[in-house]
């Protein structure tokens, strides 16, 4: 009666076992996954060269320095987390994008740091960016350079360097002018200009519209022979020239 239940031509004997159809099926997963490993584990994805881009001022020498470990690992496989995070080490690199050039590349592309002045530390000048980050000490066999110098303790250079950025954007005309910025121990910084060639002292958020105001004032000193030997700006509604006559006058 049960072979009224086959299809026609088909013998139960002839039927494919359930279990060697999974046993196929394993045998061939596993033989692809050996393969892949294999392919991995091959020198053909081998990482074995580095396209540098953005670095002008960062020293290539210095870049391939921390690249050098990661040399001949497996491309693929590669975890770019620690390469960003030791180019980033390298001086005047500000943040880096790492990208894989497959089969055998690595992209590092470079945005560095925006010099606006040197730091004066002991008889050494340091390059120092817009945020009041020290970058590098400055050599000058390497690049001739003409930025104003900044003489202040680590925690006070952030507010050198933003008193710089305020000038340029707000005085830029002046701010070409200003030759050095250093931090005052009574608050706000001086600053020596090409221009007035005397000291101003500045808080520094205000410190572009006050000196406009004071530049508009500069014809009434000439005319009275007011020759101060420190202008303070500091006060609101008041300008204190220190040497003046002898003495402290305000006007």
């Amino acid at each position: 009666m049960t072979d009224g239940f086959l299809r026609p031509g088909i013998s139960r004997a002839s039927r494919p076992s359930r279990r060697w159809t999974v046993l196929f099926w394993l045998l061939a997963t596993a033989a692809a996954s050996a393969g892949t490993y294999r392919y991995l584990r091959s020198p053909a994805l081998d990482l074995e060269r580095f396209e540098i881009e953005g670095a002008r001022r960062a020293r290539t020498r210095d870049v391939l320095a921390v690249l050098v470990p990661y040399q001949g690992r497996n491309l693929l496989l590669l975890n770019l987390a620690p390469i960003t995070a030791a180019v980033e080490k390298v001086p005047w690199v500000e943040r880096v994008t790492v990208s894989k050039e497959l089969p055998h590349g690595l992209r590092i592309a470079i945005v560095e740091r925006t010099p606006i002045a040197f730091c004066r530390r002991g008889s050494s000048l340091f390059w120092l960016d817009t945020r009041g980050i020290v970058i590098a000490p400055y050599d000058p066999r390497e690049a001739a350079a003409d930025f104003p110098i900044v003489t202040a303790a680590d925690d006070r250079l952030p507010g050198a360097a933003a008193l710089l950025v305020a000038l340029q954007k707000n005085f830029p005309s002046y701010a070409a002018t200003v030759s050095e910025i250093w931090a005052l121990s009574s608050g706000g910084f001086g600053i020596m200009d090409g221009t007035l060639r005397v000291p101003l002292e500045v808080l520094g958020a205000d410190a572009p519209e006050k000196i406009r105001a004071l530049f508009s004032l500069k014809p009434e000193m000439d005319a009275r022979g007011i020759q101060p030997k420190v202008i303070d700006l500091r006060f609101d509604r008041r300008v204190v020239f220190s040497g003046a006559y002898g003495g402290g006058k305000s006007v």
